[in-house]
């Protein structure tokens, strides 16, 4: 029995990984040719996934249990997608159920299976994840740099052949694939950094040849170097939420001493490039600074349109705010494509669900964060990459994105069941 669970919790955290990198491998696309090599992995990493998951079902039926949060984050899933989907029959939204609305229904009751796994991990399972997560960006990026994917010239910068002939334009500028990327691969780092200092975990844990100081500044490296390519990628929303992740994680772990230290850091590191480059110079090689300047001039990607075209919807049928009326009713009210949805989860929700249960979903969503980052800090790191995709959801992604629609339940358990489990687990 007791290699049955040893055995099981290897199987559990080898398929969350599994299906991470599934689900974002495919966001650093850049030459055609890492475009190919990426699907052929992407292929590779499914069949795995598929694998994994079977054995995590087979395993979780022999040991004849599951740990109450992972049953809860389920169980709402499936209230929700049900709710969701039974009023969008009834008002007009499964006009988009469709083939591809299908793949990503599977899609995200996966993530919602592999994310409800890791209820049932101990401390070293979640420190095994950490770790693999830092190794798969250190390979995303060497495979980036081997198929041509940055362009050393006068400047540094992607290229982005593969997202041009997608999009069949003259130059693709910017990429929210890898400016996401690179802001989870920044904001692992400096989690690993923080938990490095605080608990020396990779100097008890492992035999490096670098030991103490150096380890850090190891880490910090990375999280500074990831950041800068976060920064290369050019996408505005994406960059903005990745700093506010790495700003709110300094809080979180020395709040005035570690965050003076950032900011000083990031202030040396522009001085430095300001030695080399001017302004000008800057704004013509760096997207992202051509990007944010033109919010001045009103351009926020259509995000502000569809906004004020959700606002809309609920004007005109107030009583949408008490029940919804369910999945892609924004999409089918406008006469949109699927893809259209509102690019803002709060609103999407309210539309979807009706607004009494998009508040009780999001105020425990709140919860659900405060309570782990109080009790984990960054004794789990990945959980702020889950904070990251929450902040992603305000910006783009529908409803039912697989693992933003995960991350989001995941808090949002926490949220709901925190006395519940503690009072359970006293009395156990």
């Amino acid at each position: 029995m007791l290699n049955l669970r040893i055995y099981s919790q290897d199987i559990f955290k080898t398929n969350f990984l599994l299906l991470f990198f599934s689900l974002t491998i495919s966001f650093t696309k850049t030459t055609i040719i890492h475009s190919e090599l990426i699907n052929v992995i992407r292929s590779l990493l499914f069949i795995l996934y598929g694998l994994t998951s079977f054995l995590s079902i087979i395993l979780i039926l022999r040991k004849g249990k599951f740990k109450l949060k992972s049953l809860l984050l389920i169980f709402f899933s499936i209230i929700l997608i049900s709710f969701g989907s039974l009023s969008a029959v009834i008002n007009g939204g499964s006009d988009y159920f469709d083939f591809n609305f299908i793949i990503n229904l599977l899609s995200t009751f996966s993530s919602i299976f592999s994310i409800s796994l890791i209820h049932e991990l101990n401390d070293k399972d979640h420190n095994f994840i950490d770790n693999g997560l830092a190794y798969y960006f250190l390979f995303l990026f060497l495979l980036l740099i081997s198929c041509g994917g940055i362009l050393f010239e006068n400047f540094p910068r992607f290229n982005f052949e593969y997202i041009t002939q997608l999009r069949d334009v003259q130059s693709a500028l910017y990429s929210q694939g890898t400016t996401k990327a690179f802001g989870f691969a920044s904001i692992l780092f400096l989690g690993l950094f923080y938990r490095e200092r605080n608990y020396g975990y990779l100097s008890t844990k492992f035999r490096l040849p670098i030991k103490g100081k150096a380890i850090n500044i190891f880490l910090l490296f990375f999280t500074l170097f990831f950041f800068s390519l976060c920064v290369l990628g050019g996408a505005r929303g994406d960059f903005i939420f990745a700093f506010i992740v790495l700003i709110s994680t300094s809080l979180l772990i020395k709040p005035f001493k570690s965050l003076t230290f950032f900011i000083l850091l990031i202030l040396s590191i522009l001085f430095f490039i300001s030695r080399f480059y001017s302004f000008d110079e800057l704004y013509a090689n760096i997207s992202l600074i051509r990007r944010i300047a033109a919010v001045t001039d009103s351009n926020f990607g259509d995000r502000d349109i569809l906004i004020i075209k959700a606002l809309d919807i609920i004007k005109s049928d107030p009583s949408l705010l008490i029940f919804g009326k369910g999945l892609n009713y924004f999409q089918y009210f406008y006469g949109l494509e699927y893809s259209d949805y509102p690019h803002n989860s709060i609103f999407e929700f309210i539309i979807t669900f009706g607004l009494p249960i998009s508040i009780l979903f999001f105020v425990f969503t709140l919860r659900g964060i405060i309570i782990t980052f109080k009790d984990y800090k960054v004794k789990r790191i990945y959980y702020l990459l889950f904070f990251y995709l929450v902040l992603l959801g305000l910006k783009s992604g529908a409803i039912l994105t697989p693992l933003q629609f995960g991350a989001t339940l995941f808090f949002f358990i926490e949220g709901i069941s925190k006395n519940f489990i503690s009072r359970k687990e006293i009395k156990k």
